[in-house]
């Protein structure tokens, strides 16, 4: 690879703009033959409400999702390898 660029960051956390984001920066790096290092964002403001309370259940949801990003990116993009 010449370019200046090799990977491109993508912040998920599933909300829909996230998901929209998420299309737009698969596009993008195909496109540059860039590979897509996901990172997994947690909004530590939806978060907040439960750890007052003292209820953990939010992260395992965050769990789930995070391990569902190699099942969506190699949907998005069939054939990349993923760790």
């Amino acid at each position: 690879m010449t370019g200046l660029f090799h990977k491109i960051l993508v912040p998920i956390d599933f909300s829909p703009c996230s998901d929209a984001a998420f299309k737009t920066a698969m596009r993008l790096a195909r496109a540059s033959k860039l590979e897509p290092v996901m990172l997994h964002v947690i909004d530590r403001g939806a978060i907040a409400p439960f750890n007052r309370l003292g209820l953990l259940a939010v992260p395992s949801d965050a769990t789930g999702q995070r391990n569902s990003l190699p099942t969506i990116t190699r949907s998005a993009w069939p054939g990349l390898p993923v760790e």
